[in-house]
C-alpha cells in the first residue's frame, strides 16, 4: 500500500496514530476489567450472569465460596439448574422471570458443591443484546439461611409458648373445680382460712369471711349485697371489673393479679387476688381469695429498683453483657451473648472468660480487667476476639466494671459490642486503599454531599493537591465552570438519590492547583457501608489530554485530506474537459483517454457553458487522443453536436479513427449526416476560420 502525501510530499502519519489510539483503546478496556475484578472481590453478596443457556459467565468470588468453590473460574460454563435443590421452584422462577423481565426478594434452596443445603434471596434481571433479544441474565443472591433458621425457631417457641398458655389455663380451671368441691364440703374452712376470701355474684358481694371483715374494716352486713367495686381504688376497679366480665363470659383471663383495696377508714391496702369460677346456689359466681401484701410489696418495690438499674445494662440486647468473678468465671450472660457463642445457661456457669477469649488477644483481656479493677472502671474500649463454641471468630469492643470489690474478690460487668463486619469492612478497605494506590487512574472518595475525604496519589499527582488540602473540600470546585461543570453537579445529583447507578463516564476539565487545566473521564460509582447503606461516592478520574490532543490531530488531518481531495477532485474535472479558447469565437475541445457516460455527460455541460459565456461561433472538436468509444457515448457527444447548433455555433469533430467512425456509422437511430469531420486539429481550425469570414494564407518565407 502507498502511503499518502501531502503537498510538500511528506507522507502523512494517519494510520499509525490510528494505531496508536486503538491501542490506548484496548489498554482501557483492559484497565476496566481490572476495575471490575477489584469491585468483585470486595462486594459481600454474590454476583452472577448467566447466558441465555443458563451457563455461568461471570460470577463473583463471593458467589463461588458461597457456593462450595475456591475459585470463580471453576463455576465458568456450569449450569446454574444443577445448584436448584428443586426443580418445580426453579420453573416457577423462571416463567416470573420471562413474564415480567426481573424478580426481586425471590427466596430459594441452593445445594452446594459439598451437598449442603443452603437458603439465598436473589434479585435478578433479564439482559437483552442491541437487537432486544434475551441473551442472558443477572443479579445477586445473599445467604439468608441463618435468618430462615431463626425464623423457624421462633415459630416453635411460639407454639411452646401456646402449650405453656394452654396448661396455666387447665390448671386454673383445675383449680376453680377444686374450689367448687371444696365449697360444697367444708365451707367452714372458708370462714377459718387465713387469706381472705370472697364470693362475687351478680357483681356484688355474696360471702366474705373473717379475714376479708379484718383487712376491710367492713362487717359482713356492710358488705352483703354490695357492689364489690365500691371498696377498691378507681385504678383497681376498672380493671377488676373489666376481668370479671371477661371471666364470666368465658374468655380466658389472668387468674392471679394485684389490686388495692380502700379500707372502711380510708387506708388503701395493696392485695393479690386469685380469682376463679365457682357454682355458688346454683349459679356461676366468681370466687377470690386475697392476701395482705403490703410487707412484700415493699420488699418488691425495693428489689425491682436495683433490678432496673441492674437490667437496664444487663438485658440490653443488641450487646453481650456479662457478670464474672475475680478468676474470670462467668457468673451470669445474657441471652443474646449465650445466642452468639452457642452456649446454653448451664454450659456457661463452667467456662471462664479466657477460654472464650482469641488466644493471642487474652493479655490484652486480662490488661482491661486489671485496669478496670484499679479504677472501678475501664476508661476506654478495647477490642478482643471471641471464639463460638461452633469456632467462629468474633470481634468485639469491651468494657468493664467493677461491681463489687472486697479485697480479695471482686465482681465485674462487662458488655461487649459486636465489630466483626466493621472490622471485615476496615479489613476490605485497607485492602482496596493498596490497590487504589498502585492505580494509575486518579481515585477520589466524597461523602453523599460530594465533599472529598480522601483520594489516592495518582488523584494528587493529576490535580497537584496534597491529601489534607483535598479533605472539606466540595469536589464540584476543581471542575472548571466552562468544562461541563453543571452536568457534574448533576451527576452527583442523581447519585445521591440513588438513579442513574450505572451510567458510563462522562468528560470534564479539571482544574489544577496550580490554574492549569487538562481534559479527564470521570466514572461514578456509590460506595455502601457493611449493612448497605449508601455512604458516599467513588470518582476514577483518567487524564485523556493526550487523546484529546490525538483527536484533534486526527480531525486536522481528516480535514486537509478532505480538501486535498476535493482539489483533486476539481483539478480532475478540469482535466477531462478541457475546453480552451484559441481565436475569439474559436473554442477547442481536445478529448483524451477513456470517455464513459458520466464523462461525456460532463464534457457536455462544460462546453455548452463555455459557448453561452465566450459567445463563441466555431468549436473544434479533437478525438485524435481517445482510443474507443461505444455507441452510449458516441450517442452522447453527437447529441452534445447538436446542442452547439441550438446555440448557433459550429461544431467540427477533427482525429475521427477507424474505430470511432466504424461506431457512428452503426448509429441508425442518430443523423451523422450533418457532421462536419477533419482529418486533423489544423485542417479543422483552417476550415473553420474559413467559414467565419478569415483568409488563411501561408506566410511567405523571406
Amino acid at each position: 500500500m502507498s502511503p499518502l502525501k501531502g503537498k510538500g510530499g511528506g507522507i502523512l502519519n494517519i494510520v499509525a496514530e490510528a494505531e496508536s489510539i486503538a491501542e490506548a483503546r484496548d489498554e482501557e478496556l483492559r484497565e476496566s476489567d481490572e476495575r471490575l475484578a477489584s469491585v468483585l472481590d470486595l462486594i459481600e453478596d454474590a454476583y452472577f450472569e448467566l447466558d441465555n443457556k443458563d451457563r455461568f459467565v461471570v460470577i463473583s468470588p463471593s458467589g463461588a465460596n458461597f457456593l462450595g468453590y475456591e475459585l470463580p473460574n471453576e463455576l465458568i460454563g456450569e449450569r446454574m439448574s444443577r445448584f436448584w435443590a428443586n426443580p418445580e421452584h426453579r420453573n416457577e422462577f423462571l416463567k416470573e422471570l420471562s413474564k415480567r423481565g426481573r424478580v426481586e426478594g425471590c427466596e430459594a434452596s441452593l445445594v452446594r458443591n459439598d451437598g449442603i443445603e443452603v437458603m439465598v434471596e436473589a434479585d435478578v434481571h433479564l439482559l437483552y443484546d442491541e437487537r432486544g433479544e434475551v441473551r442472558g441474565s443477572e443479579g445477586i443472591f445473599r445467604d439468608i439461611t441463618e435468618r430462615k433458621t431463626y425464623e423457624r425457631k421462633l415459630e416453635e417457641a411460639y407454639a411452646r409458648s401456646e402449650e405453656a398458655r394452654e396448661e396455666v389455663e387447665a390448671e386454673v380451671s383445675k383449680r376453680v373445680a377444686q374450689l367448687r368441691e371444696l365449697e360444697k364440703r367444708n365451707a367452714a374452712l372458708i370462714e377459718q382460712a387465713t387469706d381472705g376470701i370472697v364470693v362475687i355474684q351478680d357483681g356484688v358481694f355474696k360471702l366474705a369471711n373473717a379475714e376479708v371483715l379484718r383487712l376491710t374494716g367492713y362487717t359482713a352486713e356492710e358488705l352483703d349485697g354490695r357492689k364489690y367495686t365500691d371498696i377498691l381504688t378507681a385504678e383497681s376497679a376498672e380493671l377488676s371489673w373489666q376481668r370479671y366480665e371477661q371471666r364470666m363470659s368465658g374468655d380466658s383471663v389472668p387468674g392471679i393479679y394485684e389490686i388495692e383495696v380502700v379500707r372502711k377508714d380510708g387506708e388503701i391496702l395493696p392485695l393479690e387476688i386469685s380469682a376463679g369460677l365457682v357454682d355458688y346456689k346454683g349459679k356461676p359466681a366468681d370466687m377470690i381469695i386475697l392476701r395482705n401484701i403490703i410487707e412484700r410489696r415493699r420488699a418488691e418495690n425495693s428489689r425491682l429498683e436495683a433490678e432496673r438499674r441492674y437490667r437496664a445494662i444487663f438485658d440490653n440486647q443488641l450487646h453481650m453483657v456479662y457478670v464474672h468473678d475475680e478468676r474470670g468465671r462467668f457468673i451470669d450472660v445474657n441471652d443474646f451473648a449465650l445466642e452468639r457463642l452457642g452456649y446454653s445457661k448451664d454450659e456457661v456457669g463452667g467456662i471462664s472468660l479466657q477460654e472464650v477469649v482469641w488466644t493471642e488477644d487474652i493479655p490484652i483481656a486480662l490488661q482491661a480487667v486489671a485496669s478496670a479493677r484499679g479504677k472501678g472502671y475501664m476508661e476506654g474500649p478495647v477490642e478482643i476476639r471471641l471464639v463460638s463454641k461452633l469456632g467462629e471468630v468474633i470481634w468485639v469492643e469491651v468494657l468493664d466494671v467493677i461491681t463489687e470489690d472486697n479485697g480479695d474478690n471482686f465482681i465485674g460487668m462487662g458488655i461487649a459490642r459486636e465489630i466483626t463486619e466493621r472490622k471485615q469492612y476496615e479489613q476490605q478497605l485497607a485492602k482496596a486503599a493498596k490497590i487504589l494506590e498502585t492505580m494509575t487512574d486518579g481515585i477520589v472518595v466524597t461523602n453523599m454531599q460530594g465533599v472529598m475525604v480522601d483520594a489516592n496519589r495518582a488523584w494528587t499527582e493529576q490535580t497537584g493537591y496534597e491529601r489534607d488540602e483535598v479533605t472539606g473540600r466540595a469536589i464540584s470546585e476543581i471542575v472548571s465552570a466552562s468544562g461541563n461543570r453543571e452536568a457534574f453537579l448533576g451527576r452527583l445529583g442523581e447519585l445521591a438519590e440513588g438513579n442513574n447507578l450505572d451510567a458510563e463516564a462522562d468528560e470534564y476539565i479539571i482544574t489544577r492547583k496550580d490554574g492549569t487545566e487538562f481534559s479527564a473521564s470521570i466514572g461514578f460509582s456509590v460506595l455502601n457501608s457493611p449493612s448497605g447503606e449508601p455512604v458516599g461516592v467513588v470518582a476514577v478520574c483518567r487524564d485523556i489530554s493526550e487523546r484529546k490532543l490525538a483527536e484533534d490531530a486526527l480531525k486536522g488531518s481528516e480535514e486537509r485530506l478532505r480538501d486535498l481531495v476535493n482539489k483533486l477532485k476539481l483539478s480532475q474535472e478540469e482535466l477531462s474537459t478541457p475546453v480552451v479558447q484559441i481565436w475569439d469565437g474559436v473554442l477547442a475541445l481536445p478529448l483524451i483517454g477513456i470517455i464513459d457516460g458520466t464523462r461525456a455527460q460532463r464534457i457536455m455541460e462544460v462546453l455548452l457553458s463555455r459557448i453561452v459565456e465566450t459567445q463563441s461561433e466555431l468549436v473544434i472538436m479533437d478525438v485524435t487522443g481517445v482510443a474507443s468509444m461505444d455507441s452510449d457515448v458516441t450517442n452522447h457527444l453527437i447529441k452534445a453536436i447538436h446542442s452547439t447548433a441550438l446555440l448557433g455555433a459550429r461544431c467540427i469533430v477533427t482525429g475521427i479513427s477507424p474505430e470511432i467512425s466504424q461506431v457512428m456509422a452503426c448509429l441508425e437511430v442518430v443523423d451523422v449526416s450533418h457532421l462536419v469531420t477533419m482529418r486533423d486539429m489544423q485542417e479543422g481550425l483552417k476550415y473553420g476560420l474559413e467559414k467565419m469570414g478569415y483568409e488563411v494564407k501561408v506566410k511567405s518565407q523571406p
